[in-house]
């Protein structure tokens, strides 16, 4: 088989001579060695890839044997002996073994036994038995226009939910991953099945427009040249683009670049836009192609607005409207997307016009401030779809040109061991992730930031932030200062007010800090909230904060937001609460305490308290120590406590043990609340100036 390493120009031609050559070896050494020759009973045709002549270093080989009537049981351990022998030539097969009666059957319940007979090669049958495939692949019974659209848009949207709905991983699968080649082939299969039974020429120029056309065969061709050079290195089949492939094809690919990562950076910007631009056509044809098969005379149109209506749930330009004329109506289109629920896609005309006329984004339209007050009233419009029209303007290459610093972080890698997106899908699920704190009714892990989230005085500040805390990435130096400027002139070119501002600049700039704070400072440091706290300043700052940083987390990587990072937050979040509020100081706790025991021995109580050292009244809160103190004031002499708490508060169930201290007790209790299956999430030790020991365990 060849080993040549192609180019891009010469890629498709080399798929071809490898499913050429592996045609020879099929029908001159397999197929004839194997008796099979000889015979007319028994058909063999290409299917899948293979069919398409599209065969990589190590794709399968998926064929198909097919007879009119029963296979002759004498031809069974030769088509054996076939399979064998391809499969000692170290081709990996797929094969099916069918009638037609059988292969009929099979595609009528089968979408996907269908779209690989779609595509199907005859390498050896009789004109006569691929006849009569042709025609049962032609007939009007099996799989009609809409049941196969239906069948692969729903195919379609389960296999992007399994790779996020998003281009932009940063290991992308280069067949499945969106805007990989399995939507050029879902683009490919549907157009087939649509025109398998209608051979009218201005319909097939209808589904793609010539522009569409040419974009898909240079993506097709680029995805192919970075597939086939996986293969080789992978030394397999392997549709992963992981770390570890990345630097060697990029050097391969873009030698003779001097700087660090700069050929990997290259290969993978190139890939982003090319997964973009696929995305982009593959949504407008099938918006297209849906419109298509639907009845015209049953078409529902509903005003929306002056400039816009709706056509069967999609949005339109009203006629005599323009974006040509008027291009702020392409921002327009996503404010009104947004705020109606029922619109879900772009009518394909209107898609069309958008498209063509995107360009029109310039520094001339950015320079009318009419524009930035159109984004900003999508991002206050805050409804629930608002994130997910900012994605659709993103795909359509909408948002880049309006907003142009996150047009240069757009498909911009992250090299660390976090993150799993690109800069620009990374912000946007934050986003994504505000969004829902606001709209949706949360518990667990995100409920504290829920309930912070849904009295925020301004939504919009906390958005803004999202939106350019990472803006700065990709230019070199400190991206955080680098993005506090960028949203500073934002900020000053909108006319912000100086107290918006300012916070939304000090929440780019200290993004960061939340979470570097409390996954690698000691928590139960005093000084360490003191200095926490002292550099937020104000529970307005603090509560921003708290929201965008567990925001980022859970947009960093899925698995990384979990139990241990949201209790490590909430606790930084509570403790930094009380220390800016005053609640903090030891003093000022034991004198709010004496307010709430009036009715109590304020003698004994002060005689407890002396038995307690400063770090026990720095460490819990005031409801704490007042549940715990009445539990002391009730104590008997030498008895040992041991009292589960509910704090409200924290949302948790404390363990209060008092007790003398004495070796191994700490140990002792842990294995007996792990016996019980008890989830430990903290433990505080206090001791007293009198030889007993004071725990606090807190449970969830």
């Amino acid at each position: 088989m060849n080993r040549e390493v192609p180019s891009l120009k010469t890629i498709k031609q080399t798929l071809q001579k490898r499913a050429k050559e592996a045609d020879k070896f099929l029908l001159l050494f397999s197929w004839e060695e194997s008796g099979l020759h000889n015979q007319n009973e028994l058909g063999l045709f290409a299917v899948g890839g293979y069919g398409r002549k599209q065969l990589h270093p190590h794709s399968d080989i998926d064929l198909l044997l097919l007879s009119e009537q029963k296979i002759n049981p004498v031809l069974i351990p030769k088509v054996e002996n076939f399979i064998q022998k391809l499969w000692d030539l170290d081709y990996q097969v797929g094969h099916s073994v069918r009638t037609l009666k059988e292969e009929e059957n099979q595609i009528k319940k089968d979408a996907q036994a269908m779209t690989n007979i779609l595509e199907v090669r005859n390498l050896n049958a009789t004109n006569q038995l691929e006849c009569q495939l042709s025609k049962l692949i032609h007939s009007k019974k099996i799989w009609p226009k809409d049941s196969f659209l239906l069948e692969k848009i729903e195919e379609q949207k389960d296999r992007h939910h399994r790779f996020d709905n998003t281009e932009y991983n940063l290991e992308p699968n280069l067949k499945h991953s969106p805007g990989g080649l399995r939507d050029i082939h879902t683009i490919d299969w549907i157009k087939l099945n649509y025109l398998r039974s209608n051979f009218d020429l201005s319909l097939r120029q209808e589904l793609l427009s010539s522009e569409e056309i040419k974009e898909l065969t240079k993506a097709k061709q680029w995805l192919w040249l970075l597939r086939y050079h996986l293969h080789l290195y992978a030394g397999k089949e392997e549709d992963r683009l992981l770390f570890n492939y990345q630097i060697p094809i990029g050097d391969s690919m873009f030698p003779n670049l001097s700087r660090e990562n700069a050929s990997t950076e290259k290969l993978m910007h190139r890939y982003f836009r090319s997964a973009q631009s696929v995305s982009e056509i593959n949504l407008g044809f099938i918006e297209n192609i849906s419109s298509k098969l639907k009845k015209k005379k049953n078409s529902k149109r509903k005003k929306i607005s002056d400039d816009f209506e709706s056509i069967d749930n999609q949005i339109a330009l009203k006629k005599g409207k323009s974006f040509k004329r008027n291009p702020s109506l392409m921002i327009k289109l996503f404010i009104e997307m947004s705020l109606n629920e029922n619109i879900n896609s772009i009518e394909n005309r209107t898609l069309r016009k958008l498209k063509a006329n995107r360009s029109l984004i310039n520094y001339s339209f950015r320079r009318k401030r009419k524009n930035d007050d159109l984004f900003l009233e999508l991002l206050s419009s805050n409804s629930s779809k608002m994130v997910d029209e900012l994605k659709r303007m993103h795909t359509l290459g909408v948002l880049p040109r309006l907003i142009p610093e996150f047009g240069r972080v757009t498909a911009q890698m992250q090299y660390d061991l976090f993150h799993i997106y690109t800069v620009d899908i990374h912000t946007l699920k934050l986003l994504k992730n505000m969004n829902k704190l606001i709209h949706d009714k949360n518990d667990g892990m995100f409920e504290l930031a829920s309930d912070i989230a849904k009295q925020l005085p301004k939504v919009l500040n906390l958005y803004l932030a999202g939106f350019f805390h990472d803006i700065g990435k990709g230019r070199g130096g400190n991206h955080s200062s680098l993005g506090e400027r960028i949203v500073k002139r934002f900020c000053k070119r909108n006319s912000f007010s100086e107290e918006d501002s300012d916070l939304i600049q000090w929440l780019v700039r200290n993004h960061l800090l939340m979470s570097k704070t409390s996954q690698k400072e000691d928590l139960s440091d005093l000084s360490v909230i003191k200095k926490f706290s002292r550099e937020v300043g104000s529970m307005d700052r603090l509560n921003y904060l708290y929201c965008l940083t567990v925001s980022d987390i859970s947009a960093t990587n899925p698995n990384l937001w979990n139990s241990w990072n949201s209790s490590l937050l909430r606790e930084l979040w509570l403790k930094a609460r009380r220390e800016i509020i005053n609640e903090g100081h030891e003093e000022d706790k034991k004198e709010l305490l004496i307010e709430n025991f009036k009715k109590l021995d304020h003698k004994k109580i002060k005689l407890i308290w002396s038995n307690l050292y400063d770090s026990y009244f720095q460490a819990l809160n005031i409801s704490q120590i007042e549940s715990q103190t009445r539990l002391l004031l009730n104590k008997e002499k030498g008895e040992t406590i041991a009292k589960f708490i509910e704090d409200r508060e924290e949302g948790l169930l404390n363990l209060l043990i008092y007790t003398s201290d004495r070796p191994n007790v700490f140990s002792s209790v842990v294995s007996v609340l792990d016996s019980e299956n008890v989830n430990i999430l903290d433990a505080k030790l206090f001791g007293t100036k009198r030889w007993f020991l004071h725990r606090k365990y807190n449970n969830s």
